[in-house]
Order: C-alpha cells, then sequence, then structure tokens
C-alpha cells in the first residue's frame, strides 16, 4: 500500500518531490500500486524506492534515478525511460511494452556470489520496446518478451538472456558478447554485424535470422536451428558447433 503522503508531495511535482528528499533522505519511499500514469516525471530521484505494482503507463521518466528501485510487477507500458539510470534496479514480471529506454545508464557495481549486481528483467515484457545505445552490462532478462523490440547498438554484453524472446527484434550491431542466450527464440530477428563472440547459444531457435557479418567467434551453437537464416560473412572462427 503505498504512502498517501508520499504520493501527494510528489502529485505536486518534480522539484517539489526532489526537494522532499534531499531534505528527509532517510525516510523509506513506498508507493506501492500507485498511479502516475500520464504524468511528467522527468528528472525524478526514486533510488532505493518501492514501486511494485505501480502504474507509470505513458509516463515520462526521462533522465529518472531509479537505482536499486523495487518495479516488480509495475506498469510501464509506452513509458519514457530515456536516459533513465537503473543501476540494481529490480524489473520483475514488469510490463515495458512500447517502453522507451533508449540509451538508459546501467553499469556493474557490486559483487556477489551470483555475479554483478545488476538490473533484474526476468519475465518483464518488452515487446516493441526501444532500447537503442542502452546499455545493460550483465543484467537478467532470462524468460523476457523482446518480440518485435529495437535493440540496436545496444551493450549487452555478458547479460542473461535464458529462454528469452527475441522474435524479430532488431539487435543490428548489439554487443552480446559473452551473453547466455540457452534455448533463446531469435526467429527472424535482425542480428547484422551483432557481437556474439563467445556467448552461448546453445539450443536457440535462428530459424530466419539475419546473421549477415556477425561476429561468433568463439561462440556456443550447440543443437542450434538455422533453418533459412542468412549467414553470409559471419566469423566463425573457434566456435562450437
Amino acid at each position: 500500500m503505498a504512502d498517501r503522503e508520499q504520493v501527494k508531495i510528489l502529485l505536486q511535482g518534480v522539484d517539489v518531490w526532489n526537494n522532499w528528499r534531499v531534505e528527509n533522505p532517510n525516510i523509506k519511499i513506498d508507493l506501492t500500486g500507485a498511479d502516475f500514469s500520464r504524468i511528467n516525471l522527468r528528472g525524478v530521484h526514486l533510488k532505493n524506492a518501492n514501486l511494485m505494482e505501480i502504474n507509470l503507463s505513458n509516463a515520462d521518466l526521462s533522465d529518472a534515478v531509479l537505482d536499486f528501485a523495487w518495479l516488480h510487477y509495475s506498469n510501464l507500458v509506452d513509458a519514457n525511460l530515456h536516459n533513465a539510470y537503473i543501476e540494481g534496479t529490480i524489473f520483475e514480471a514488469a510490463n515495458l511494452s512500447g517502453a522507451d529506454l533508449s540509451n538508459t545508464h546501467s553499469l556493474p557495481i557490486i559483487i556477489n556470489p551470483r555475479g554483478m549486481e545488476t538490473p533484474y528483467f526476468r519475465d518483464a515484457k518488452l515487446i516493441r520496446a526501444n532500447l537503442t545505445e542502452s546499455s545493460f552490462y550483465g543484467a537478467d532478462f532470462s524468460w523476457a518478451d523482446f518480440s518485435y523490440a529495437i535493440l540496436k547498438n545496444a551493450s549487452l554484453d555478458n547479460c542473461e538472456f535464458n529462454s528469452t524472446n527475441f522474435e524479430k527484434a532488431n539487435l543490428y550491431g548489439s554487443d552480446l558478447g559473452n551473453a547466455k542466450l540457452h534455448n533463446a527464440n531469435l526467429q527472424r530477428a535482425d542480428l547484422r554485424k551483432a557481437k556474439l563472440s563467445g556467448s552461448n547459444l546453445s539450443g536457440c531457435n535462428l530459424t530466419g535470422a539475419n546473421l549477415s557479418g556477425a561476429d561468433l567467434i568463439g561462440a556456443h551453437l550447440v543443437n542450434v536451428n538455422v533453418d533459412k537464416a542468412i549467414l553470409s560473412e559471419c566469423s566463425v572462427y573457434g566456435a562450437k558447433i
């Protein structure tokens, strides 16, 4: 349940909210289930906030600080997260369909037994989302849905994409080096000039995918379906097939 007083403060505008946060740095932020759809929240500071089940559909969150926020089961359909900061943010089962995540910032910061503490997008819906030139080093996107999404020139190295759906996604020039793509669906995906060196593509479905000029050096390609895939000018030296 959202804190009603906090909801009222945020509805007064980003400047009022950010000033209040500076004056009250130790208060825990709880906006669980609140409705901020279609609201201008550009540059809002929501670091460490509890935003579970929040409605931010069509909201402007460009330049927002969402580091370590909890956004489980949140509604971010068609939201604008351009240039947002999402280090350690959890988007588990969130709906980001049609959202703009271009140029978002996510860098590894803490090393733990599971690896880097990075954004968590398991089961998230990113259908037709725009992640152009975004950076998600080491993030976990397992079982997420990127169908028809745009990920051109995105930095996705060392990410986990186990059983992730990339059907008809645009991954042109993206960096997927050392990524885990076990059993991922890449049917008819655009992977031209993508960097897949050292990545694990075992069990992947690449039916009809375009990998022209892709870098597959040292990649794991065991039990991969490449039926009707375009593999012209690919680099495959050292790949395990």
